[in-house]
Parts: C-alpha cells; sequence; structure tokens
C-alpha cells in the first residue's frame, strides 16, 4: 500500500506536469480514428519491438491508417487472450498477470499522455518491459528443469546464450543513435 500510495501520486504529479508543458508540442496531433486506435496499437507496438527490435528510432510516428489497424488488432487480440487465459486458469496465469502488468505498467503511454513530442519512444517501455522479461525468464527456467535429452539440453542453453548476445549486438548498433542531442 505505501509503494501505491507514492506511485499514484508521481502519476499524479507526472500527469499535471505534462499539462503545465502542453500538447501544442507533439509531432502530429492524431485524427479521432486513431485516437481511437492509439491504446491497443501502442500495445501491439511496443510488444513488436520488444520481440523485434529492428528500425529502432529516437522519435516514432503514429503509423499510417494500415498499419495502426494491425498493429491496433494485435494489441487487442493479445489482451483478449490474456483475459480469456484469467478467466479459464484463475489469478495464478502467468501470462495474463504479465500481460496485465505490462497493460498496467504501459497505461500513460496508452492513455496518451506524452513525455515529450512523439506518442511512442522507446523510453516508455522500460519498467513495463519488466513484466514480460520475468514472464520469458520464468519460462525458460520451467523449460531448463524438465527432464530432456542431453541434445534438447544443449539446444536451450545454446538459446538461452544467442537471444542475449544478439540483443547485446543490437544494443551496440542502436548506441550510435543517441551521438548527440538532436
Amino acid at each position: 500500500l505505501p509503494f501505491f500510495i507514492v506511485a499514484l501520486c508521481g502519476g499524479v504529479a507526472a500527469v499535471l506536469a505534462a499539462q503545465g508543458a502542453g500538447r501544442r508540442e507533439v509531432i502530429e496531433h492524431p485524427g479521432m480514428l486513431q485516437q481511437i486506435l492509439l491504446p491497443f496499437a501502442t500495445a501491439g507496438f511496443f510488444l513488436w519491438k520488444f520481440l523485434w527490435p529492428s528500425v529502432l528510432t529516437p522519435i516514432y510516428p503514429i503509423p499510417a491508417g494500415g498499419q495502426l489497424v494491425a498493429l491496433a488488432l494485435v494489441g487487442l487480440l493479445i489482451t483478449a487472450a490474456a483475459a480469456i487465459v484469467f478467466i479459464r486458469r484463475g489469478a495464478g496465469s502467468s501470462i495474463a498477470i504479465a500481460w496485465g502488468a505490462f497493460l498496467v505498467l504501459l497505461t500513460p503511454a496508452l492513455a496518451g499522455v506524452y513525455a515529450g513530442i512523439q506518442p511512442w519512444a522507446d523510453r516508455y517501455t522500460y519498467v513495463p518491459l519488466v513484466a514480460l522479461i520475468l514472464l520469458l525468464g520464468g519460462g525458460l527456467g520451467a523449460l531448463w528443469s524438465r527432464p530432456v535429452s542431453p541434445g534438447r539440453r544443449r539446444l536451450l542453453a545454446a538459446g538461452m546464450v544467442a537471444i542475449p548476445a544478439g540483443c547485446l549486438v543490437l544494443s551496440l548498433l542502436y548506441v550510435p543513435t543517441w551521438k548527440d542531442s538532436v
């Protein structure tokens, strides 16, 4: 409860500070359809960037119609699937809990509270992605603890080394993006 109260106060302070900055400094103002689709598309977009971190940029503009609809469908379908899993398996479903935590922590971006000039930025996901990373780590731990053949264990171990190594390479390629304040 104390942490929730502190987080709530911090959230209110952030919203008040964002209102003081004004919304006139955004890259573009979304239309009515974009405003409706944007929360669902935001969840789909950040999940896609988590699973396939390519074409990274400091500023992501709102995508065009077809891409926005596709991202919104992905976000909506995953949220519906997580809700179904939660209803069927109850509160112990780690998939539903992780997705729910991801959405709750991503709420400012889902609600259109920008901390800058754009609706999407990588920094909006630093904390929300912790829930999905914990889910991934728990899944890998569960796979590792199962009795499997030595060949499959080596394959799993190789994957557990290759995926972080690939993320490291992508991170190193992304670092030069931040070469100056522009």
